[in-house]
């Protein structure tokens, strides 16, 4: 709507500037001046009212397309000022109207190209933290939520919808977090932190919380980073540390005890020193034995373990590893056999082929009985190579199936005990199948044996 204060003060002063010659006219004419005739006094009266008419036509003709310049660009910064599109304001006034026109519109359009601008670059801010691995939670000094990226919904439950304006808590379950963030606002220093989350599978996230700029700080930020992998690769160090010291300790402490006593005298007993030196070269291949698996694993682990991959047949391998063990398992009284069904190329590395085999046949002489039995036998099953090393041994209890290829583990700790073993051995068949595109697997019936199953994909011979 055209503003109309304007127009009625103008038309004010148009009467107020006819109204005196006016007025003195009808003083005249009512003062009985003969000065002139009636019809000459109507005559100025009239032309004093046709005077002010034009006047008032004139001026209102004049100001109507200045007071509408003066509504379209009113009426564009206010729909600015609310974000919404505004039209183009032009004018057919000369100078300085035009000049007014002309700069409104470049204000126009430069906050239209600071609006995209600042719209872009909220955009690429999104992407960017939408994109990150960190979960970023901003809240304002109201702990209402300003912001929550992609990552941080997959750490942290957030009500389904948008969380954005809630109340923190209202938007979330995390108590910790919370804490941290209100903490943050309330002392204006940076919190550090470890905190878990509300939803299975449990993770633990590393939290920084800072506060955004302002005095009072206008709010908080928090950066969330999953630590749960590193934790448990710490706790793994740390059992492997242990466990690794714990296992050296063994034998060098029998071979301390056993070249103590040679020394006390014992070395001139020919009745005992022989077994003495036996039972410290024992404990010394233990200890050999132990700090090679631990090396290869070490190697396997970390990517470092040169392979030579060729086509190679199985049958070939499984033959020349089982001869090497055909005496141990006889002396043992334990029946060798095995059952190649079908021929099968695979591609590895021959040696670490071989320390797969080595382990599982030393392991199934190891643990079955006088009198048991070892088979293995070879299959192919589609795209894939079986090899099955099944014995009539002690077995493993249901309980510990899902741990046998952890390293150290062992089922009976007692019984083990008196027998060279690092503990390491299922350990490297495991990561060597994998590093072969393989898998492992086992099933077993304490006191009824076990069967291990080696799986890798087979190539054309």
């Amino acid at each position: 709507m055209v503003p109309i204060e304007l127009l009625v003060r103008i038309r004010r002063m148009l009467w107020l500037g006819h109204a005196l010659p006016l007025g003195v006219l009808l003083l005249l004419m009512m003062s009985g001046s003969s000065t002139f005739g009636w019809s000459t006094w109507a005559a100025l009266v009239i032309a004093v009212l046709a005077s002010l008419a034009i006047g008032l036509i004139g001026i209102q003709r004049a100001l109507t397309p200045v007071l509408k310049l003066v509504d379209d660009v009113i009426r564009d910064n206010e729909r600015l000022m609310r974000d919404q599109s505004a039209s183009q304001v032009t004018t057919t006034l000369g100078y300085p109207f035009s000049r007014l026109a002309e700069t409104h519109q470049a204000m126009r359009q430069g906050v239209s190209d600071r609006q995209q601008d600042l719209q872009a670059e909220f955009n690429r801010l999104s992407a960017v933290l939408n994109s990150m691995g960190d979960g970023v939670v901003a809240i304002d000094r109201d702990e209402r939520v300003l912001l929550v990226n992609r990552a941080s919904r997959t750490m942290v439950h957030f009500v389904a919808g948008d969380a954005e304006g809630r109340p923190f808590l209202e938007a979330s379950r995390n108590w910790s977090l919370g804490e941290s963030l209100r903490n943050c606002l309330a002392t204006g220093r940076v919190q550090r932190r470890e905190i878990q989350t509300t939803t299975t599978p449990v993770r633990t996230l590393s939290v920084r919380a800072s506060c955004l700029p302002g005095d009072p700080p206008q709010g908080a930020v928090a950066v969330l980073h999953d630590v749960t992998e590193l934790r448990r690769l710490e706790n793994l160090r740390h059992e492997f540390v242990a466990n690794v010291s714990h296992e050296l300790k063994t034998p060098l402490a029998a071979i301390l005890a056993y070249t103590e006593t040679l020394r006390l005298g014992a070395i001139n007993d020919q009745a005992n020193n022989l077994d003495f030196v036996g039972r410290i070269e024992e404990q010394a291949e233990r200890l050999h034995q132990l700090i090679q698996d631990i090396l290869q694993i070490a190697r396997v682990e970390s990517g470092q373990e040169v392979f030579h991959f060729v086509a190679l047949p199985l049958a070939e391998v499984l033959e020349a590893t089982l001869k090497v063990h055909r005496d141990a398992a006889g002396h043992k009284g334990v029946r060798l056999t095995v059952d190649v069904q079908a021929e099968a190329t695979v591609m590895a590395d021959e040696d670490g082929i071989r320390t797969i085999l080595d382990n599982l046949l030393s392991n199934a002489i190891k643990y079955t009985p006088t009198g048991g039995e070892i088979e293995v036998r070879l299959q192919a099953r589609g795209e894939e190579a079986v090899i099955e090393v099944t014995d009539t041994g002690i077995g493993i209890a249901q309980e510990h199936l899902s741990r046998v290829f952890e390293r150290f583990f062992r089922a009976d700790r007692a019984r083990e005990r008196s027998m060279i073993s690092t503990g390491l051995g299922l350990s490297i068949v495991k990561h060597l199948t994998q590093a072969f595109g393989g898998s492992v697997t086992v099933t077993s019936t304490l006191g009824r044996g076990s069967c291990f199953t080696v799986t890798l994909p087979r190539v054309e011979g």
